[in-house]
C-alpha cells in the first residue's frame, strides 16, 4: 500500500518543465485518445481537434495532454490522411488560440475560431486527396460540429470550486456529453466477441438510471445508443433497447440497487421480443452484454458514489431525491403509478401474443389449394425438374395434365400427411420419373412449415409468460386508490384560465368513434391535451387510441418528464406497430404561467388556431400523417 501511495504522490506532484501532471490532465489525455478515434458515419471526425481547441484556451497542461491524446488516437486508426488532418488542425489552433486565463474573451469566439480551423484543415486535406464539392461541404459540416464540441470542452474543463451550483452542473453535463462521444472511440475493440463500446454505454445507462431516475436514465441510454449507432458499432435498434432499459432501471432505482438491475435487464428482455426473428443471435448477444454491463453497479461503494456525486451533480443522490417545488405526492402514489405501468406492459404483450395467434395458417395446415398451392409447386419444379429430360414435355406440351396431377398430389398429401409410390392415387408417380425426389422435397417443405409453426407457438407462449409476470408484479405493487389532486396554493395560481371542450363522433355506420382524447394536468401551471386517432374506424380503432392514451398517462405517472414521455411513446408505437395498425397522436401542452402552447405531432394532420381577430394559424408536424 505504501508503494501505491508513493506512485500516486509522484504522479500528482511530479514537475516536468512546463508540464504539470494532474487528474484533469490525465482525463484530457484519455478523452483525447478516444475522441481522436471517434468517427461518425466512418468519416466525420472533428471531435479530437475540437477538444484540443477547447482545452487550449484554459492554459496549463490540460491542452498539451489533450493534443497528445488526439494524435495518439488518430495514429491507432492507421489512416494517415486522418492523422495529417488532426495534426494540421492542432498546429493551426496552437498558432491562432492562446490561453486566456483572465476570461476576457467569450467562449463562443474561441469556439467559432476552432470551427473555422477544423473546416480549413479538412478542406486542405480534401484538396490533396480528392477535391470535390461534396468534400468541401463535408469540411463545412465538420467545422460546425467542432464549434459545439469546442464550447463543451471548455465548459467541461473549467470546473472550479468558486463556481456557482448552476455553473458546476453545466460543467458536469458538458463532461458527460464528451464522455458519451468518446465511447465511439472504442469501435473495433472487443473481448470474446463482445463489443466494449456497447457494454460501456449499457453500464452508463444503468448507473444514470439508478443514480438519477428514469428521465436521466432514458436520456443517457438514447444518447449512448445514438453514438454507437452513428459510429457503426450497432444497428439503430440499440437506441430503443437502451432507452427502455434506462427507464426501467430508473424506476427500479427508487427501491434499491438490485431492483434497478432487474428493471434494467427486464427492459432488454422486453425489447428483444420485437427484434427481427431472423437475427436471434443479436438479441442473445445484447442480453449477455447487458448482464455483464450490470456488474460495475454492484462494485460501486459509498466512496465511488460520493466521488461521482461531487463531480457530476446531475447524477448525485441529492439530485435524485429532491422533489419539484410544490410536489407533495406521497410514496404510495408512485408505487401505484409503477403498478399501472407494469400492468400496461403486460396488456401490450398479451395483445402481441393474441395477434400472433390470429395470424392465418399456412396453406398446408389450412387445407387450401388453388392459387395458394403455387408456391410449393414452384419450388418442387425448380429444384427437382431442373436438368430433367422430360421437363419440356411435362411443363410445356402437357402443362395442364402435369398441373392437375401436382394439385391432386398436394391435396392427398395435405389429407394423409404422407405419400409414397405405393399409395399415390394422383397419378403423378406414373408421369414423373423423379417421383421419390418430389416426395422428399414436399416432405421437407412440410417439415419447415411445422418447425415455423412451432417457433411461432414458442414465441407466443414466451410473450404470454412475460405478460403474466408483469401483471403479477403490477398486482403486488397495487396500493390504495390515488386521491384527488391536493389543494393548490393561492400564491401559485396561474394567470391564464383554460377551458376545454371536446366531442367524438362515430363514422357513418359505426357505433363507437375511433378517436379518443384526454385532458391531463402535469402540474399547477401546465396542462396537456392529447388526441389519438386509431387506424380505421369502429371498435378496433377505438381500442388502439384508448390504449395509446393509457400508455402515455402511465409514462407520465411514473415520473417521466413530458418530452421523455412523448419520445418513448413514439418509440413504443414504432416498435409495436404494424402496417395495418397506424396510430396518429396529436398533443398540445399549454403553459398557463407563460401563456404559451406547444404542439407535438406524431403522424397527426395539421391543426388550426383561430385568433380573436379572425386570422387562422396552421400548425403542421415535421412528418406527414
Amino acid at each position: 500500500m505504501s508503494n501505491v501511495k508513493n506512485v500516486r504522490k509522484w504522479l500528482g506532484f511530479r514537475q516536468v518543465p512546463g508540464i504539470e501532471v494532474s487528474p484533469g490532465s490525465l482525463l484530457a489525455l484519455g478523452l483525447g485518445l478516444l475522441l481522436g478515434r471517434t468517427a461518425f458515419a466512418d468519416s466525420l471526425s472533428p471531435f479530437g481537434p475540437a477538444l484540443y481547441a477547447g482545452t487550449r484556451t484554459l492554459g496549463g497542461s490540460i491542452g498539451v495532454f489533450a493534443g497528445l491524446g488526439v494524435l495518439a488516437g488518430s495514429a491507432t486508426r492507421g489512416d494517415w490522411l486522418l492523422l495529417g488532418y488532426h495534426a494540421l488542425a492542432i498546429i493551426l489552433v496552437s498558432l491562432l488560440l492562446k490561453p486566456d486565463l483572465s476570461g476576457h474573451y467569450p467562449k463562443a469566439l474561441d469556439s467559432i475560431i476552432a470551427g473555422a480551423v477544423v473546416a480549413v484543415s479538412r478542406g486542405i486535406v480534401s484538396t490533396i486527396d480528392s477535391p470535390t464539392l461534396y468534400a468541401y461541404l463535408f469540411a463545412l459540416l465538420e467545422g460546425l460540429c467542432a464549434v459545439i464540441i469546442a464550447y463543451l470542452s471548455k465548459a467541461a474543463f473549467s470546473y472550479a470550486k468558486d463556481m456557482s451550483p448552476a455553473q458546476k452542473e453545466r460543467s458536469s453535463e458538458s463532461l458527460l456529453v464528451l464522455i458519451l462521444f468518446a465511447l465511439g472511440g472504442l469501435a473495433g475493440i472487443g473481448v470474446h466477441g463482445m463489443n466494449i463500446a456497447t457494454a460501456a454505454v449499457m453500464s452508463c445507462t444503468l448507473i444514470a438510471g439508478y443514480a438519477a431516475g428514469p428521465g436521466p436514465g432514458a436520456v443517457s441510454g438514447m444518447a449512448g445508443g445514438l453514438v454507437v449507432a452513428l459510429t457503426g458499432i450497432e444497428d439503430p435498434g440499440i437506441i430503443g433497447v437502451l432507452g427502455i432499459s434506462g427507464v426501467l432501471a430508473g424506476i427500479g432505482g427508487w427501491f434499491g440497487k438490485i431492483e434497478a438491475v432487474l428493471g434494467y435487464l427486464s427492459g432488454g428482455l422486453l425489447m428483444s421480443l420485437y427484434t427481427d426473428p431472423g437475427r436471434p443471435l443479436v438479441s442473445a448477444q445484447r442480453l449477455l452484454m447487458q448482464a455483464v454491463a450490470a456488474v460495475p453497479v454492484f462494485l460501486m461503494g459509498n466512496s465511488v458514489a460520493r466521488e461521482i456525486s461531487q463531480r457530476f451533480p446531475v447524477l448525485s443522490q441529492a439530485r435524485r431525491s429532491e422533489k419539484p417545488k410544490f410536489d407533495f405526492e406521497p410514496l404510495r402514489i408512485r408505487i401505484a403509478a409503477v403498478s399501472h405501468a407494469l400492468t400496461e406492459m403486460g396488456d401490450m404483450l398479451d395483445q402481441a401474443a393474441s395477434t400472433a395467434l390470429a395470424e392465418p395458417r399456412s396453406p398446408e395446415d389450412s387445407g387450401l389449394l388453388g392459387a395458394q398451392a403455387v408456391m410449393p409447386l414452384k419450388q418442387v419444379a425448380e429444384r427437382v425438374c431442373r436438368g430433367c429430360d422430360r421437363r419440356p414435355t411435362c411443363w410445356e406440351d402437357e402443362f395442364g395434365d402435369t398441373y392437375e396431377a401436382f394439385s391432386a398430389f398436394i391435396r392427398q398429401l395435405s389429407i394423409s400427411g404422407h405419400v409414397s409410390s405405393e399409395n399415390d392415387v394422383s397419378g403423378l408417380s406414373d408421369r414423373c420419373v423423379r417421383f421419390p425426389e418430389v416426395v422428399a422435397e414436399m416432405n421437407h417443405h412440410r417439415e419447415i412449415q411445422r418447425l415455423t409453426t412451432r417457433i411461432s407457438m414458442m414465441d407466443r407462449e414466451t410473450k404470454e409468460s412475460i405478460a403474466f409476470q408483469y401483471k403479477c408484479l403490477g398486482r403486488l405493487l397495487a396500493s390504495r386508490p390515488v386521491p384527488a389532486s391536493e389543494e393548490k396554493r393561492r400564491s401559485s395560481r396561474p394567470g391564464l384560465k383554460v377551458t376545454v371542450k371536446g366531442e367524438t363522433i362515430p363514422a357513418a355506420g359505426g357505433i363507437s368513434a375511433g378517436d379518443n382524447w384526454v385532458k391531463y394536468d402535469l402540474d399547477r401551471r401546465r396542462m396537456l391535451l392529447a388526441l389519438v386517432d386509431g387506424m380505421g374506424k369502429g371498435d378496433k380503432a377505438a381500442k388502439q387510441s384508448r390504449d395509446t392514451l393509457e400508455i402515455l398517462k402511465a409514462l407520465l405517472d411514473c415520473g417521466l418528464d413530458y418530452d421523455s414521455s412523448i419520445s418513448f411513446l413514439n418509440s413504443a408505437l414504432f416498435l409495436a406497430g404494424t402496417p395495418d395498425s397506424f396510430v396518429a397522436v396529436d398533443c398540445l401542452l399549454i403553459d398557463q404561467e407563460t401563456e404559451r402552447a406547444y404542439f407535438h405531432k406524431l403522424g397527426a394532420p395539421p391543426s388550426f388556431i383561430r385568433k380573436k381577430d379572425g386570422n387562422v394559424l396552421v400548425v403542421r408536424g415535421q412528418k406527414p400523417p
